[in-house]
């Protein structure tokens, strides 16, 4: 209810918000965590699970966790331009998220080439240096507006 109070309070709509969570804390806290972030998930709000594959990694989670967003460990990322072997784990995770529709992030993204190879498994979204290093609040309004027109997040 508080989350539902903020939102109101801010204006804002629930889809606008997402929350993180560490598959560890879904493994510590099972069936508390799923009942409130099952709640969340019935407001529209965003669950994300992250880190993925750094911590239990448990396919199981997949499925219990009422998560919508997966995103892939930047550990996974790194080497992922020269070691085939990351690439075919990298690919598998995305075509399998996929399936159990989430949105698939990868993070740490540095290089062009990981963003053209993540493109080509179908990654919806990529964070990392690449796109942009760490910036204030004011700054990230003007990034945003300059790079991002019309998308409907300023709304």
């Amino acid at each position: 209810e508080k989350v539902r109070s903020t939102l109101d309070v801010n204006g804002l709509a629930p889809q606008r918000l997402e929350i993180e969570i560490l598959e560890t804390t879904a493994v510590d806290h099972s069936s508390e965590v799923r009942d409130t972030l099952g709640g969340l998930r019935e407001m529209n709000v965003n669950i994300a699970l992250d880190d993925f594959g750094t911590g239990y990694s448990s396919l199981v989670y997949l499925t219990q966790v009422p998560a919508n967003i997966l995103k892939l460990d930047r550990a996974f990322i790194i080497n992922l331009a020269s070691d085939a072997r990351q690439q075919a784990i990298v690919e598998r995770i995305i075509a399998l998220a996929k399936v159990l529709n989430f949105c698939v992030v990868a993070e740490g993204v540095e290089e062009a080439v990981q963003m053209d190879l993540l493109a080509a498994m179908h990654c919806d979204v990529i964070q990392g240096y690449l796109i942009s290093r760490p910036v204030p609040p004011d700054d990230f309004v003007h990034l945003l507006k300059k790079h991002v027109p019309g998308n409907g997040l300023m709304q």
